[in-house]
């Protein structure tokens, strides 16, 4: 864990850590370990058949609208073409009219089986710091 203070922040080693880089990359593996570590403890247990913890399903519980292939059109042509990402701005926005309906498909199709790519399930960290911190 780690533990703040108004002149840093110490890490396990109790050593006092003032570099902001470091503090940031340090709650970053923090946060992203947790669930690594949590199912390092969990049982071996076969949970590939995720229907045994749904046997009283409510299909009405949750309502969701379709998402149309114009609202992603909408949100590609939006993004700025001079910011990087895991894939070119330019390229998504050159082939938005064939991309469009295939993310509106495959997203609705996951959000109707409750079943997302692992690819989705991963998220960075990373604490923005207000103006006086």
């Amino acid at each position: 864990a780690v533990v703040s203070t108004q002149s840093g922040h110490y890490g396990r080693d109790r050593q006092l850590i003032t570099d902001r880089r470091v503090i940031v990359r340090r709650f970053n593996e923090y946060f992203v370990g947790i669930a690594k570590n949590l199912n390092a403890n969990k049982p071996s247990t076969d949970f590939s058949d995720y229907s045994i913890f749904m046997k009283n399903r409510n299909e009405a519980s949750m309502f969701f609208e379709e998402i149309e292939s114009s609202e992603i059109d909408s949100i590609i042509s939006n993004l700025n073409p001079n910011k990087s990402s895991d894939m070119s701005p330019r390229v998504l926005k050159i082939f938005r009219s064939t991309l469009s309906p295939t993310f509106a498909t495959l997203f609705n199709n996951c959000m109707y089986a409750g079943v997302f790519p692992d690819v989705l399930k991963i998220a960075r960290v990373i604490p923005l710091y207000k103006s006086g911190d």
